[in-house]
């Protein structure tokens, strides 16, 4: 074994090995900028291996930074000696990203200063092409989808996911359409039909619940949403009691399960429980997405009760959590009790008097408390 192959075998192992330990100790923004770190240090595509590929692109994933996603396939693509992008499974999460927005924008001043000493050569250009961010190109979705369905076509064994992603492709078109596209609707409820036929899972039993009722089905009158709603049951048991959950991907599974079976108790210990887990914004947009649809289109029993103010109050907060601006003057709030509970309220704020206030009260009690302006600040 010569000197140099065990060097770079040393290397890829090196790279590998940090990537992976920076998605265990950083988030966020501190995960971007070690990854830049990282990065630089790709110098020669000769060190690419597909495990780095991959890890790369979850690590860009986890952060939301699709653009990087796309921009490191799209490069890797322009290698004449590489052969990485061709991998289902790196096509796969270049779908995906295609097909997600970028709403993220993040400053790279220092990385471009290190990068404009460098020879911008080909083998150099992946250095920096995850900083060029953009904002999300017409045309992508399709792409994504002819991505998928030409890898679904040289695939010898498609994973769930696949279908899955296809299903969700389609499932934003629809929405894309305010709900129009029923073509394209009925093409996600296929894709989604038959991941969950493939290996039935959570996410995709709950898609496709919930687009079979946008197209009009109910569970009271259709065999298969009633067979899907057992199944989904089934695997919610197999994760074991909501007090133990402590992923906000589950306890958000179980809150939409609840949402599905109309079950208002369950429904307000999940969106509680989901709270204190503090979700990232993203998911709780993906997430109202599918209870928006829940609410329009399934035949719930409105029951006027405690149970049922509670949970439009919890609808109620995470709707707002996800608006980045808002021009309302009432707003759910959580006011913390001498006893550190969370207790839900709403706060309405009266303008039209000749002395500004605002209107504190809880959901359950009748009692209602007026507060001076200035105990709170008006913008």
């Amino acid at each position: 074994m010569s000197i140099f192959y065990f060097f770079s075998a040393y290397y890829k192992e090196t790279l590998l090995n940090d990537i992976r330990k920076a998605r265990e100790k950083y988030q966020g923004d501190e995960l971007a900028k070690e990854l830049a770190r990282i990065k630089l240090r790709m110098d020669n595509t000769e060190v690419l291996t597909s495990d780095i590929v991959i890890n790369l692109l979850l690590s860009y994933r986890d952060i939301q930074d699709y653009d990087a996603m796309v921009k490191l396939v799209e490069t890797l693509e322009m290698l004449p000696t590489c052969d990485l992008a061709d991998q289902h499974n790196i096509k796969f999460h270049y779908a995906f990203a295609l097909n997600r927005p970028t709403e993220r924008f993040r400053e790279v001043k220092e990385e471009w200063l290190v990068l404009q000493d460098r020879e911008t050569d080909l083998n150099s250009l992946i250095l920096f092409s995850v900083f060029d961010f953009r904002r999300n190109n017409a045309g992508d979705r399709e792409k994504a989808l002819q991505v998928m369905l030409q890898v679904l076509q040289t695939c010898d064994h498609p994973a769930p996911d696949m279908f899955c992603l296809c299903g969700r492709i389609y499932k934003d078109m629809f929405l894309d359409s305010d709900c129009k596209d029923t073509n394209s609707r009925d093409h996600a409820i296929e894709w989604y039909r038959k991941g969950f036929e493939l290996q039935s899972t959570l996410y995709s039993g709950i898609n496709l619940a919930v687009l079979l009722l946008v197209a009009g089905q109910q569970f009271e009158s259709s065999m298969e949403l009633r067979k899907i709603g057992v199944r989904l049951n089934s695997l919610l048991g197999r994760k074991g009691s909501l007090e133990k959950m402590n992923n906000y991907w589950d306890v958000g599974q179980f809150f939409s399960v609840s949402m599905l079976a109309n079950d208002v108790g369950k429904a307000v210990q999940a969106a509680e429980k989901l709270f204190k887990l503090k979700p990232p914004v993203w998911y709780l947009k993906s997430l109202v997405q599918n209870l928006m649809l829940i609410q329009h289109f399934k035949k719930l029993t409105i029951e006027h009760s405690p149970r049922q103010e509670r949970l439009t109050f919890w609808l109620d907060i995470i709707f707002e959590a996800t608006k980045e601006t808002t021009n309302g003057l009432r707003f759910p709030v959580l006011v913390i009790e001498p006893t550190k509970v969370y207790q839900p309220a709403y706060v309405s704020i009266n303008n039209e008097a000749d002395e500004r206030s605002l209107s504190l009260w809880h959901v359950s009690p009748t009692e209602m408390v007026k507060l001076p302006a200035d105990v709170f600040h008006v913008f």
